[in-house]
């Protein structure tokens, strides 16, 4: 999954509103009270959608307080702007394709030999504890990859059709993807880009701020290989304040 395609407000309340996507809420990192109760989820994102007032993000936190509280809808929103912010999901997305790299599960496509890698080698024993952690994750997208795919041949409901119709009409032509093919790309960007943070949070936890910092100075030693602009790795791939 590319993280260029183009994330709306509008796209993320879809997502939000399709039951085809509930059963990867806590995949994606959105709290463990919505994921267990998305009726509510559901409800507050379709009526926003309905609403004149579609882009008023203090709205539907209003709609998800009256659900599940004000610090569950905090959390949500907070969520929800992450998606939409496009550093935030090129930085999670640079520091995945860095991690993988390190880790030895994807080639560089320069030699490795080339004088950036020279600068900032990885300790063995570091690289091993990073494709310890990094191994773990990719060990749960195979499953998740047959799940996502499963739930793309899920027969369309009325509220799909009915976002479908107005997707067209706003496109002005027949326009290529459903409301739901798109609700589930975010959901898989969303998915990928949590599992980064994880990644970053498991490795904070096993290493020192030293071996942070080798590990920052290795990855972006070989981000211009990648096409990553070395300033996406200055730091850690969580979300900002």
């Amino acid at each position: 999954m590319s993280d260029s395609i183009d994330i709306s407000w509008q796209t993320v309340l879809k997502a939000l509103s399709l039951p085809r996507c509930h059963p990867f809420l806590t995949d994606a990192g959105l709290p463990d009270a919505v994921a267990a109760a998305p009726e509510g989820l559901a409800d507050a994102a379709s009526e926003q959608l309905r609403s004149p007032y579609t882009t008023t993000v203090r709205q539907f936190a209003t709609r998800l307080a009256d659900y599940y509280g004000e610090d569950v809808a905090k959390q949500v929103t907070s969520w929800c702007c992450d998606q939409i912010n496009e550093k935030v999901r090129n930085t999670r997305h640079a520091w995945g394709m860095m991690l993988r790299y390190l880790a030895g599960f994807i080639t560089e496509p320069e030699a490795e030999d080339s004088a950036e890698a020279r600068t900032a080698p990885l300790d063995p024993a570091l690289r091993a504890q990073v494709r310890d952690v990094v191994s773990a994750y990719l060990d749960s997208d195979r499953a998740l990859a047959k799940r996502i795919d499963a739930a793309r041949t899920m027969p369309r409901t009325a509220w799909e059709e009915e976002l479908d119709r107005k997707l067209c009409e706003s496109a002005g032509v027949a326009f290529s993807l459903s409301a739901s093919e798109l609700a589930l790309d975010l959901i898989e960007l969303a998915i990928a880009n949590y599992q980064v943070t994880q990644m970053w949070a498991t490795l904070a936890s096993r290493l020192d701020p030293g071996e942070l910092d080798q590990l920052r100075r290795a990855a972006q030693a070989r981000a211009r290989a990648f096409g990553i602009p070395v300033e996406l790795l200055d730091a850690p791939p969580v979300a900002p304040d």
